[in-house]
């Protein structure tokens, strides 16, 4: 893998990647109820409901069926989504940013996919580098945000097959028809 398809960012780097998540979502972190879902969620976008998952202990460590298959349908829809020496930043709020090319992790003899789709504490953030595509995961609301017309084209019936259906659309509220 080249070095550079890989790279921990640090002081300016990280501040301009988190802003420009900040700016674009308009994020603001937030414990309480009535300020989430702490972006502006994009359209299109759909939110799903990861409650089910983290009242699952075993779900809950990281080490659950769940949470692997979601983690793996998330990288490859990344993947498929990010065009060749294309760029995604994994984002793990107030922790660390990693810029990386898809592509170049996650296989065998490659550095490991970053990030995390599962919020266990934190907010966690795949984006790609124009700000397009990628994921929001929400600690505190105990979400998942997936936006980018492709991304969600990808993703959709898998996320939905495991945790159930959205619980928002395109920053929306779903109301169950019955």
């Amino acid at each position: 893998m080249e070095e550079d398809a890989y790279m921990e960012l640090e002081g300016a780097e990280y501040v301009k990647a988190a802003d420009s998540f900040r700016s674009k979502f308009h994020f603001h972190p937030s414990y309480y109820s009535e300020e989430w879902p702490s972006i502006r969620e994009p359209k299109p976008s759909f939110t799903w409901s990861l409650l089910e998952i983290m009242n699952d202990p075993i779900e809950e460590s990281m080490e659950g069926v769940k949470v692997s298959r979601l983690q793996s349908m998330i990288e490859q829809g990344i993947s498929v989504c990010t065009p060749p020496g294309g760029w995604v930043y994994s984002i793990d709020w107030y922790h660390e940013a990693i810029r990386f090319q898809p592509r170049s992790v996650g296989g065998s003899g490659q550095r490991r996919w970053p990030g995390s789709i599962f919020p266990d504490g934190d907010y966690y953030i795949y984006v790609s580098e124009d700000l397009s595509f990628g994921t929001f995961a929400h600690p505190w609301e105990k979400t998942l945000c997936i936006f980018g017309g492709e991304l969600i084209s990808l993703v959709y019936e898998g996320v939905t097959a495991i945790v159930g259906s959205p619980v928002r659309r395109d920053g929306h509220h779903i109301v169950d028809a019955e």
